[in-house]
C-alpha cells in the first residue's frame, strides 16, 4: 500500500484561500471595526455597562479605604511599633551537606 500525494486542484485551492480571506476580514471587522460590540471600545450591551459602572464603583471605595503611603507612616500606630530581636538574621546551618547520602 503505498501513500499517494493528492495535489489540490487549483480551484480548490481558490475557494480555501477566498474563505480564509473572509473568514479574516469579518474577525477583524468584529474586533475593531464593530460599533456595537466586540473586544475594543464600549458596549452598548447594558450588562457590560452594569459591570463597568460596579467595577468603577470598587476601584472607588478601594481608593478610599486604603489610605497612601504618606498618611501611612505619619500615623501614631506606625511610628509606636516596635523592633524585636537582631536585624539582619543570621543565617544558621540547616539541613545536610549531602541530602543522599546514607545516615
Amino acid at each position: 500500500m503505498a501513500l499517494v500525494k493528492r495535489r489540490m486542484s487549483q480551484k480548490k485551492m481558490l475557494v480555501l484561500i477566498g474563505v480564509l480571506l473572509v473568514i479574516v476580514l469579518v474577525g477583524f471587522y468584529y474586533l475593531f471595526g464593530s460599533k456595537t460590540g466586540g473586544i475594543v471600545g464600549t458596549s452598548t450591551d447594558p450588562v457590560m455597562q452594569r459591570m463597568q459602572t460596579d467595577l468603577s464603583e470598587v476601584q472607588k471605595v478601594r481608593n478610599s479605604l486604603l489610605p497612601s503611603l504618606e498618611t501611612l507612616f505619619d500615623d501614631v500606630r506606625f511610628r509606636e511599633l516596635k523592633q524585636y530581636g537582631a536585624v539582619p538574621v543570621e543565617p544558621g546551618k540547616i539541613g545536610r551537606d549531602n541530602p543522599f547520602q546514607p545516615l
